[in-house]
């Protein structure tokens, strides 16, 4: 069963099918004398990438509303892709989708994908693999443990207790000779258990935080995937995030094409 935040797939379809096909934009090759460089700039022609950008009104791009999410629908050579920014935190959760019409099959290369801020002015934004958030999560875990047997050490101090204690002492030699004499002190004592178990808890509150966070972060990540005639596959990618940005681009390579995405950043 499909997550609730994921389109039904007859759905999207219904939505991509009356899309015409886009024409994808590629360089014309040159004027040329010899059949052989005719030849050679028409190979390069084909074999090089072509860009299909969404735009607004364009046969070949759609978009709608979802929970909130603006969604852009790009349609190109029957293959359909669909992006959307599900979270503006850092780092920035994507939404993608790939919907394979084709007769052939098309690979899914997570790390090719790139974001990079338009406005108000141009970076791009590093690609963050399911590994590098694994890390950063188990970092912060990390140092919230330290915090956490800092803490316990302050308990301790402050769970001493302090007990005076005095008496007499009575010292006698071989000779039957005697000496008296009295003492006063400070005994110092220290009560772990309470501290041990208030300490065992907040450990284990911060565990179940890192657990309930790699669930949240780490679902449904897009991974190196072969999609075959017929099939969709989905998921989500992360990106760095810039706090400035208003306007984003995401470029998804697919095969022979290049779908191109503007974004929005939510306004926070």
């Amino acid at each position: 069963m499909k997550p609730s935040h994921v389109l039904a797939f007859g759905a999207l379809l219904a939505l991509v099918a009356p899309c015409a096909t886009a024409q994808t934009t590629a360089s014309v090759p040159p004027a040329t004398t010899s059949v052989w460089e005719e030849i050679d700039a028409l190979l390069a022609s084909e074999s090089a990438p072509k860009t299909v950008r969404w735009e607004e009104g364009a046969p070949h791009s759609r978009q709608f509303l979802f929970q909130g999410h603006r969604v852009r629908v790009l349609l190109a050579d029957s293959i359909a892709v669909v992006a959307y920014l599900e979270s503006a935190d850092d780092p920035l959760r994507v939404q993608l989708w790939f919907v394979n019409q084709t007769d052939g099959r098309f690979d899914v290369i997570p790390e090719r994908f790139s974001l990079a801020v338009v406005q108000p002015k141009p970076k791009p934004l590093a690609y963050v693999s399911p590994q590098q958030i694994k890390k950063r999560i188990d970092d912060a875990a990390n140092w919230a443990a330290v915090a956490e047997a800092m803490a316990s050490v302050s308990r301790a101090f402050a769970g001493t207790s302090t007990t005076t204690t005095s008496g007499t002492v009575t010292v006698s030699d071989s000779r039957g000779r005697s000496a008296f004499g009295t003492y006063n002190g400070v005994a110092t004592t220290y009560d772990h258990s309470a501290n041990m178990q208030q300490t065992a808890s907040n450990l284990s509150a911060v565990m179940a935080s890192v657990e309930d966070q790699k669930a949240r972060e780490l679902t449904g990540v897009i991974l190196p995937n072969t999609v075959f005639a017929g099939q969709e596959y989905f998921g989500v990618v992360h990106f760095k995030r810039e706090k400035r940005a208003t306007l984003m681009l995401l470029r998804v390579p697919v095969g022979r094409l290049v779908f191109e995405f503007p974004l929005e950043m939510p306004n926070r």
